[in-house]
């Protein structure tokens, strides 16, 4: 039987997030500004993100990471021409 949904994957393609077998919530969306920074999620679960826009040539968009309920953003200082990127956040519980 075929299995239909929205899957994460790592880079070593281990499933990070399933929607098929959790719920999700988005909260809303946010930017980064040029600068390294952070956002709290509030909720409970696990917190995630997603970002539609991509680097393109000299600009450079942030390398976002989770820790808990923490989303954070750092830019390569190597970088000058930093771009302002939106993303969307919310939170995530297994079914």
């Amino acid at each position: 039987m075929a299995t239909y949904g929205f899957q994460f994957l790592s880079p070593s393609g281990d499933v990070l997030y399933d929607l098929s077998t959790s719920f999700s919530r988005i909260l809303g969306i946010a930017s980064t500004g040029t600068s390294n920074g952070s956002l709290t999620v509030p909720g409970n679960g696990k917190a995630f993100l997603f970002s539609l826009q991509g680097n393109s040539t000299g600009m450079f968009v942030p390398a976002f990471s989770i820790n808990g309920m923490t989303i954070s953003w750092v830019f390569d200082p190597r970088e000058y021409t930093r771009i302002n990127t939106s993303f969307y956040y919310g939170f995530y519980v297994n079914g």
